[in-house]
């Protein structure tokens, strides 16, 4: 990282694993190594807890958490040393999000003694824990904590709107910055004026399948792909970009991934 001209930071969200597109984040695994983030940010929703969700459950899905869990672990363990190759000095920032809420609400609602369970300061029965997160030199972000850097904030974010953008445009009413957020799997750019100062916010999309198993949503508006920016010291801006990601593949920079 180089703090007298630049950061760069790439921000993905709503993997879903284990019901993630295996094709699409191959091809974020190439793009981190060509990229070379300062910041890789994972905005929530990176594992789904299927089998622990309050929602009715598919009989037919056979899934189990542990496999779950162990699934999550190899996807973010390959991100991490991908990330770790292309930049030994990249801050990998892991925010929950209400897919991984679930856990806690699980053990609230069944198993509430279990909660306070820890080993080496760490609570056992914990999406840090479970996911290794000390191990892998990965950062946790709870929800109820908010992160802002150079004025901008990142969050998995809460908001929901039918359209892509109208989310967006409600974090900048909600919270008064620019920002990034994930939960809405709708991928856009929005820019507000406001007494001279223009704010962005950006819904990074999602990298989980366009139909989900189990099937809890038919035939949902939902968009693949990320967001990368820039941060300029020298003007004290963040430069952001969303990518879009077609059919397994996506430009950037006049290179194809695919």
């Amino acid at each position: 990282m180089n703090k007298d001209k630049r950061e760069r930071y790439m921000i993905i969200s709503d993997v879903h694993v284990p019901d993630y597109d295996i094709k699409t984040v191959s091809l974020i695994y190439k793009f981190i190594s060509y990229y070379k983030p300062d910041y890789l940010d994972i905005l929530g929703d990176f594992i789904n807890f299927t089998k622990i969700s309050k929602f009715d459950q598919d009989v037919y899905y056979k899934t189990d958490l542990a496999d779950e869990i162990e699934e999550a672990r190899g996807v973010l363990r390959q991100l991490v040393n991908t990330a770790r190759e292309a930049n030994s000095e990249v801050q990998i920032t892991y925010f929950e999000g209400n897919h991984e809420e679930r856990l806690a609400k699980y053990l609230g609602r069944n198993a509430a003694q279990l909660a306070d369970l820890t080993s080496d300061d760490e609570y056992i029965i914990s999406v840090p824990h479970l996911l290794e997160l000390k191990k892998n030199g990965v950062r946790w972000a709870p929800q109820d904590r908010l992160v802002i850097r150079h004025n901008a904030v990142f969050t998995h974010g809460t908001l929901l709107r039918i359209k892509s953008g109208f989310a967006a445009h409600a974090n900048i009413d909600k919270f008064g910055y620019s920002g990034f957020s994930g939960h809405s799997h709708k991928l856009s750019l929005v820019t507000r004026t406001q007494s001279g100062n223009t704010k962005f916010w950006i819904e990074t999309g999602c990298l989980c399948n366009a139909t989900p198993t189990p099937s809890y949503v038919i035939n949902p508006d939902w968009t693949q792909g990320f967001a990368v920016a820039e941060y300029l010291f020298d003007t004290h801006q963040f430069y952001p970009q969303i990518v879009p990601i077609v059919n397994h593949s996506f430009m950037y920079e006049g290179k194809l991934f695919s």
